[in-house]
């Protein structure tokens, strides 16, 4: 017994000293407390559990000593884990209290600091192509040109004429005679090269009379100065001459074939087709002649009550072209009596005879193109 109790003391003061008695062990756990409160809390505890004692616990320590031993791991990782939520506490404060010194920098600078002026470039109008005023200006000059030549007194025009142009009566009678013209329209406004502008009018003079002209005109510091006058240039009517030749080509095809259907579709309601193909004249050349086409630079313009294609095919004929309702129509036939072509035979020798054939309607759509009244 003596042995066991040595033994027993032994381990007590070998393992925590007291650590046997309830009191001691409820004493040291109030230390613990006590001394979590100081700033040197875990130097203490950290003393306490480096004791060379207690790296190991016997298996044969009794459960009360257990209890005290519990006491001590407390003592050692409960303030472990407080210092460590302390220490991000402190983190978090510390992060928190910059964001917001900065922010109250920023403030500070915005309040400071004057606002910032947006610079715009200057407002200036967009420059204009030359031909857009061109367009603008151009036809009031035009029409000016041509009701100061009807009337006859060129001299008004001085601030609209070139040098060339002025005192140039030849030119002013090209444009429009005094006391003929009846109305005009601008078909086109063309920039040239040298700054110079091409536009292509026709023109309607009285009775019925139609021409048409390329003015040119010369820009001079943002005036517009007519300079000349041109004849049609080639690609103004290149379309309608092609389209000429394709409709007559067919019309003769037709006519020597006896095709009377596709000849009404190759001519306006108006135009009495069936002369053509019962006139003996007409008859005769539509046999023995070969109407070939001409090259389309000898496709002309010709003015009979309004302008028209002529397209003379090498035969005793010539057929007029326009168009009609958006579509390309032979308006006029005539038989030419040339000695060339015409083939000798007395039928065609009576001028009287009926032939050639035209479209009743030719001035009245000359009329609607310009947009002018029947004469009275």
């Amino acid at each position: 017994m003596m042995n066991t109790g040595r033994a027993t003391t032994g381990i007590s003061n070998w393992g925590f000293g007291l650590a046997g008695d309830p009191r001691q062990s409820t004493a040291i756990t109030g230390v613990c407390q006590d001394r979590r409160k100081s700033l040197g809390i875990q130097q203490s505890c950290l003393a306490l559990a480096l004791s060379p004692f207690t790296s190991r616990i016997p298996t044969f320590v009794e459960r009360p000593r257990l209890a005290a031993y519990d006491a001590h791991r407390r003592c050692l990782v409960e303030p472990k884990r407080i210092a460590s939520t302390g220490t991000i506490l402190r983190r978090i404060g510390w992060a928190a209290l910059i964001v917001g010194l900065i922010g109250i920098a920023n403030s500070l600078q915005r309040s400071t600091t004057p606002p910032a002026q947006v610079v715009t470039a200057p407002s200036n109008p967009v420059p204009q192509a030359p031909t857009i005023p061109a367009r603008q200006i151009i036809p009031g000059i035009v029409a000016r040109i041509y009701k100061a030549l009807d009337e006859g007194s060129p001299s008004s025009l001085r601030g609209v004429l070139s040098p060339n142009a002025q005192n140039n009566f030849q030119l002013f009678d090209a444009i429009c005679k005094p006391y003929t013209y009846r109305t005009h329209y601008i078909e086109n406004i063309i920039e040239r090269p040298n700054n110079t502008f091409e536009v292509w009018v026709r023109v309607l003079f009285k009775p019925m009379d139609e021409h048409a002209l390329a003015l040119s005109f010369e820009n001079r510091g943002g005036s517009f100065l007519l300079d000349g006058i041109t004849d049609p240039p080639p690609n103004w009517f290149m379309e309608e001459k092609e389209r000429a030749l394709e409709v007559v080509h067919a019309f003769v095809s037709a006519a020597k074939a006896g095709r009377s259907d596709v000849l009404q579709r190759l001519i306006p309601p108006g135009l009495p087709i069936a002369n053509v193909m019962t006139d003996s004249c007409w008859q005769l050349q539509l046999r023995t002649s070969g109407y070939e086409m001409p090259p389309i630079d000898q496709v002309t313009l010709k003015s009979y009550k309004g302008l028209k294609v002529e397209v003379d095919p090498s035969g005793p004929g010539s057929f007029l072209v326009e168009p009609v309702n958006g579509e390309y129509k032979v308006v006029g036939a005539f038989l030419l009596f040339r000695n060339t072509y015409m083939s000798s035979d007395s039928t065609c020798n009576d001028v009287r005879g009926m032939h050639g054939v035209e479209d009743p309607y030719l001035e009245a759509r000359t009329r609607e193109r310009f947009h002018v009244q029947r004469e009275q």
